[in-house]
């Protein structure tokens, strides 16, 4: 179920209500690529029991930075699949990468813990260590 669940970074974990399990896969495995050593589930951006469209601290931070682009409202217009995976690739996941290295990078929490610790050390919610 957890892994159904899957990030989303963001998905949506950034806000990106996407229809589509596919885009929240593309979202979740392009945060586990850029930090290879987490295991990340939807609950790294959103709240755990809520809809996709609330996210947590983290996912308002990095959806604070794409909201802009209406990225959920021009995928959702998008109705031809092959052009969907090309927005999702050339426009969708860059913009995210961004926002998420912006965030994790110079950004801290209301506690004032940064971002980039909780990340390094996998103690952000929604995220465990890979296991070897």
């Amino acid at each position: 179920m957890v892994r159904r669940c899957l990030l989303l970074v963001a998905f949506s974990w950034l806000g990106l209500s996407v229809a589509t399990a596919s885009a929240h896969t593309e979202i979740k495995n392009m945060f586990e690529k850029e930090y290879s050593h987490l295991k990340v589930t939807c609950n790294a951006c959103h709240v755990q029991g809520k809809g996709k469209e609330v996210r947590n601290e983290f996912g308002e931070a990095i959806h604070s930075k794409v909201a802009d682009q209406e990225f959920s409202k021009k995928f959702k217009d998008i109705k031809d699949k092959e052009e969907k995976k090309k927005f999702m690739e050339e426009t969708i996941l860059p913009a995210i990468k961004k926002s998420v290295a912006e965030v994790v990078e110079k950004e801290s929490n209301a506690a004032g813990e940064k971002w980039a610790d909780l990340v390094k050390n996998a103690t952000l919610p929604g995220v465990t260590p890979k296991k070897d």
